[in-house]
């Protein structure tokens, strides 16, 4: 309030005292156009607290997230020997183009895998054109909101819906450092979570691991 009645009366006020001490002093019509600006900065600032506190949305955006690919390789040789891919020019993306077939239908959705967490946190910050705390904070799920976002499903008797909808075109499987191969294709999908653990599902069971940041997962961002 000090702040507002300095700028106010362009006078300079440092104790409560002294401000009290001036609205004392004024007349109804003085008085009147004070209140008005201190309501309409409690109106601004309670909109920032809340826009601040709204609740964060765990809905998927439509695709997993990419990269443009538009000039990457296409190797035929060492681990990508007989295998359709386009791969980033530093090697740490992989766009998996096989096709694969689940449940009797051709899925032909290509997906990217970003081999390792802070490669995929990096390019979602400079696609989103924000810092990879935004990133993470706004964008990524935590294990715990996961969860949160698998309990809910379960609650509602919807996981088959969800799974048909949003999950299974998306069985990109996972990039396995040890081995340097891909596994899983078609069977699961697997995405990045907050700080590098990443999530698993499937057509039965799901679930998430901690710790997985040097693998390769897809990434599944959240509409905000």
């Amino acid at each position: 309030m000090i702040s507002l009645i300095k700028w106010f009366f362009n006078t300079e006020i440092i104790t409560d005292k002294q401000a009290v001490s001036i609205v004392k002093k004024l007349n109804e019509n003085e008085r009147e156009k004070l209140f008005s600006a201190l309501k309409k900065d409690i109106d601004i600032n309670f909109g920032k607290e809340s826009k601040e506190k709204k609740e964060k949305s765990l809905e998927f955006e439509k695709d997993t997230f990419k990269i443009d690919s538009t000039l990457w390789e296409e190797p035929d040789y060492g681990i990508f020997k007989g295998k359709k891919v386009k791969v980033h020019p530093k090697w740490n993306v992989v766009e998996y183009l096989e096709d694969y077939i689940r449940d009797g239908e051709l899925i032909k959705k290509w997906e990217q895998i970003f081999i390792n967490y802070d490669n995929f946190i990096s390019h979602v910050a400079e696609q989103k054109k924000c810092s990879i705390e935004e990133a993470e904070e706004k964008y990524m799920m935590t294990e715990d909101e996961y969860k949160q976002k698998m309990r809910s499903i379960d609650r509602a008797w919807i996981f088959h819906d969800f799974y048909i909808r949003e999950i299974k075109e998306h069985l990109s499987g996972y990039w396995y450092p040890d081995r340097e191969k891909f596994d899983d294709l078609g069977r699961w999908a697997n995405f990045w979570l907050v700080g590098g653990s990443h999530a698993i599902i499937g057509k039965y069971w799901r679930d998430c691991i901690s710790h997985n940041r040097y693998f390769g997962f897809s990434g599944r961002l959240l509409k905000n």
